[in-house]
């Protein structure tokens, strides 16, 4: 096999979520003698591949990270695409903060020069995966931020929410992206699921975006979908208003619909303190919780 069959094969196998010890084996064994073949894109598909299987070969995960490092090199002579980028990010993210960081630093400069090619999906992809990674590099989420905004209208409900996620994750609170998503969010409040729209409510507490916009619009969603959100969900749910502020809708749904006989007591705490404050705030009689 070439080094481009090995890495379709694997790719195939990873793809069906396929595991064959025998043929994972070989395949590693191939690679290994036959790295230097391997283009960057190629790596960047193997280490996806092998981490979609659930393989954890560190030292065939160090050789192909040094190996892109360096074919892209510090001045950047060979470019890795934005697909690239993402698998290759979702790949090492998975490994830690320590084992990750000489690749991400390598992201990071990748990807700026193909930014703009980036699409909706891509820029969450990667973005999750600087999170999980606890990469933290602020040119790099500048320029997402922008991309986002320039393909603002690609996003689903999923891939938004993700996205507001990481931005608080890494602490933008005076990001842009948040005031473009509030006019996004009327196109996909109704595809949101119950965690999608628990993540955007935290997402924009997190980041200390008040946006009495967000609470009316969401606020009826939420109590139309009420018995579809799950208890993790209404006590993020619960913290998010503290910040954002009281709405008798959401009273409403989180009273009816919170089952308190399943929280455990620090829950039950969590959630009569955040009920009170909302109740105090709101400055009318809405019932805390029994």
């Amino acid at each position: 096999c070439t080094a481009q069959e090995l890495c379709l094969l694997l790719d195939a196998y990873a793809t069906k979520r396929c595991f064959v010890q025998s043929v994972t084996d070989a395949v590693t064994e191939q690679t290994l003698m036959r790295l230097n073949e391997f283009t960057p894109s190629q790596l960047c598909l193997h280490a996806s591949s092998y981490t979609r299987l659930g393989m954890e070969n560190e030292e065939l995960m160090r050789r192909i990270s040094n190996q892109i490092i360096e074919a892209v090199g510090d001045e950047m002579e060979t470019s890795l695409s934005a697909r690239d980028i993402c698998i290759l990010a979702h790949a090492f993210a998975k490994l830690g903060e320590e084992k990750s960081r000489d690749v991400f630093n390598m992201l990071s400069r990748a990807a700026l020069p193909v930014m703009r090619d980036f699409t909706a999906k891509e820029l969450q992809s990667l973005l999750v995966s600087c999170a999980h990674a606890r990469h933290a590099d602020n040119e790099l989420l500048e320029n997402i931020s922008a991309q986002a905004q320039r393909c603002i209208a690609q996003f689903g409900a999923e891939s938004l929410a993700l996205t507001l996620r990481g931005m608080a994750f890494f602490g933008r609170t005076d990001d842009p992206i948040f005031t473009r998503a509030l006019g996004e969010l009327p196109r996909v409040i109704l595809a949101m699921r119950p965690a999608d729209i628990a993540i955007v409510c935290s997402s924009f507490a997190a980041a200390q975006v008040k946006s009495p916009f967000l609470v009316d619009l969401v606020s009826p969603v939420i109590l139309e979908k009420a018995p579809t959100f799950n208890t993790v969900e209404w006590l993020l749910l619960l913290r998010s208003y503290a910040t954002l502020g009281p709405n008798k809708m959401f009273f409403s749904a989180v009273t009816n619909y919170l089952k308190v006989d399943e929280l455990e007591q620090g829950q039950l705490d969590e959630a009569l303190g955040f009920t009170q404050q909302l109740t105090k705030e709101a400055g009318d009689n809405l019932a805390p919780l029994d």
